[in-house]
């Protein structure tokens, strides 16, 4: 998947601009709208509302990989005690 493709999109989390922001009313009224366009049903209205998390966390699991990657390969597929202690750290985003 190119992620690429949704460079520039709102970024989360969305609600309805009221003067009381309530996820669970976005939830509702994007369910409502993609029910009566598409059929869609309110765990639909969920995975749609919740897109932004999901781009952000697909990224984030990406980087770790490409991080993985380049551990073992500087190290030969071997992995001194460092190089574990810092992949492990990574992975487990004690870094950020």
């Amino acid at each position: 998947m190119n992620t690429e493709q949704f460079d520039g999109h709102t970024p989360g989390p969305w609600y309805l601009n009221t003067p009381d922001p309530d996820p669970a009313r976005t939830v509702r009224f994007i369910s409502d709208v993609c029910t009566d366009l598409l059929g869609a049903t309110d765990a639909d209205a969920r995975l749609i509302a919740a897109a932004p998390d999901l781009l952000a966390e697909v990224k984030r699991l990406r980087d770790l990989v490409d991080f993985a990657i380049a551990v073992i390969d500087s190290n030969h597929c071997y992995m001194g005690e460092e190089a574990q202690a810092d992949l492990l750290k990574h992975l487990r985003g004690e870094d950020e």
